[in-house]
C-alpha cells in the first residue's frame, strides 16, 4: 500500500514543480535540499532505530508521508510544495528505510540477499501500475492523487503498528523498554562509531558507493524532464516509462537476491555497475518511445541488481547493537556528497540535456575502478 501510494505521484513531482513555475535548476535545488536533509537525519534516525526499536521507526516513517501528501493535495505554492516534499522524503524516508532494513536483516541471516529481494518484489508488485494511473490523472486534478495516496499511507501505518513484530533483542512487541544492559550498549555512540571505523567492508562500500551515486539521483528529476522535453514523451508515456521502471526494479529483486546469495555479493555489484553505466548512456542517445523504454528498462535492471547484495553485505558485517547507525552512516556519506550534484545537475541540464548523463558516467567509472582496486580486501 505504501509503495503504491508513493509511486502514484513521486515520479511526476518534478513536473508539478515545473507547472508551479520552477526552473530546472530550482527543481535540482529542491532535490539537493532533500538529499541534504536526508543525509543529516540518517545517523540520528539510525540511533533511534537502535535505541527504540525497528518497528517504531517504520511506523513513524509511514505516518510522516501520510500527513505530508495531505498538505501537497491543497498546496498551490511551490515553496510549500517543495518544503513538504523535502520533509516527507528526507525525514520519513530515513526512519522507514533504516528501520525496514534492520528488521529484514534480523529476520533472515542465512540468505539475507534473497530476503531483501523478496521484500522489494512483494512490496512493489502492485505499484507497477501506479505511474500510469498518475500520468493519466496528472493533467486533471493532482489533489485527487495526493488524497488517495494519503489514505493508503494511513492504512499502511495502522497495519504496521498493529501487526509488525519487533526484531531488536530485549524489546517486546508491546513497546516495553529495552533491557538496561542492551539499552546502554545500543545507546553508546562511541562504541557504535568504533564498530563502524573498524569495519573495512562497510568503509569500502560506503566510499565507493558514495562516489558512484554522486549524480545517479538524476533519475529522480532529470529523467522526467529529459523524457518530456527531449524525447517528447507525453505524460502517459512518462507514466508508462516509470511503470516499467517499477516493474523491472521491484520484480527483479528476488531473482537478484538469489543470484547474489549463490554467486557472491561483490561479483554481482561489479556486474551491476558495469551494465548500469553502459545502458544509462545508451538511453541518453535513444530516440522514440519504444527504444527509450527498452534501454531504460535495461538501465534500471542493472541498476537494481546490486541492491540485495549491498544490503546483505552490510547486514552480515554489522552488529545488532549498532546496525541501525551503521546503515545510517552508509547512507549519510553518499547523501552528503551527492548534495552538490543535485544543484549542478539542474544547471547542466539547462546547458545541455545530455550533460548530466556524461557527468554521471565519469564519476561512476571512477568509483567502479576504485571498487575493482580494493575488491581483494572483501572476502564475501
Amino acid at each position: 500500500m505504501a509503495t503504491f501510494a508513493n509511486t502514484l505521484w513521486i515520479f511526476f513531482f518534478p513536473l508539478v514543480l515545473r507547472q508551479e513555475g520552477l526552473s530546472a535548476f530550482e527543481i535540482g535545488a529542491v532535490y539537493g535540499l532533500s538529499t541534504l536533509v536526508g543525509a543529516a537525519v540518517r545517523v540520528p534516525a539510525g540511533a533511534f532505530v537502535d535505541r527504540f526499536g525497528r518497528k517504531a521507526a517504520i511506523v513513524i516513517g509511514t505516518v510522516i508521508p501520510a500527513f505530508s501528501v495531505v498538505v501537497l493535495a491543497f498546496s498551490t505554492d511551490s515553496v510549500v510544495s517543495a518544503s513538504t516534499f523535502v520533509f516527507s522524503t528526507a525525514v520519513g524516508g530515513a526512519f522507514f528505510g533504516i528501520g525496514m532494513w534492520a528488521m529484514i536483516s534480523e529476520s533472515s541471516r542465512e540468505r539475507p540477499a534473497t530476503s531483501f529481494g523478496a521484500f522489494t518484489t512483494m512490496a512493489g508488485w502492485a505499484s507497477v501500475f501506479a505511474p500510469v494511473l498518475g500520468g493519466m490523472l496528472l493533467m486533471k486534478e493532482m489533489s485527487e492523487i495526493f488524497l488517495f495516496s494519503a489514505f493508503l499511507y494511513a492504512v499502511a501505518a495502522a497495519g504496521r503498528a498493529a501487526f509488525l513484530e519487533e526484531t531488536l533483542h530485549g524489546r517486546k512487541n508491546t513497546g516495553d523498554s529495552i533491557a538496561k544492559g542492551q539499552l546502554s550498549q545500543a545507546g553508546s555512540f562511541r562504541q557504535s562509531l568504533r564498530d563502524i571505523l573498524s569495519n573495512r567492508t562497510l568503509i569500502l562500500l560506503t566510499v565507493t558507493y558514495a562516489i558512484y551515486n554522486l549524480f545517479l539521483d538524476q533519475i529522480s528529476f532529470v529523467v522526467p524532464l529529459y523524457s518530456t522535453e527531449v524525447l517528447k514523451l507525453s505524460a502517459i508515456q512518462v507514466g508508462l516509462l516509470f511503470s516499467i521502471f517499477l516493474l523491472v526494479d521491484s520484480q527483479s529483486q528476488l531473482l537478484f537476491g538469489k543470484i547474489a546469495d549463490r554467486f557472491g555479493y561483490t561479483r554481482i555489484i561489479i556486474a551491476s555497475w558495469l551494465g548500469e553505466m553502459i545502458f544509462m548512456l545508451a538511453f541518453a542517445y535513444s530516440a522514440g518511445p519504444l527504444p527509450s523504454m527498452a534501454l531504460f528498462s535495461l538501465w534500471v535492471a542493472f541498476g537494481a541488481m546490486d541492491g540485495p547484495a549491498i544490503q546483505a553485505l552490510i547486514g552480515l558485517t554489522t552488529k545488532m547493537e549498532s546496525r541501525g547507525i551503521s546503515v545510517g552512516f552508509f547512507g549519510t556519506l553518499a547523501s552528503f556528497l551527492s548534495v552538490p550534484s543535485q544543484f549542478v545537475a539542474g544547471l547542466l541540464f539547462a546547458l545541455s540535456p545530455r550533460l548530466p548523463f556524461f557527468t554521471n558516467l565519469f564519476f561512476d567509472a571512477f568509483a567502479f575502478l576504485l571498487f575493482l582496486l580494493f575488491i581483494g580486501r572483501v572476502r564475501t
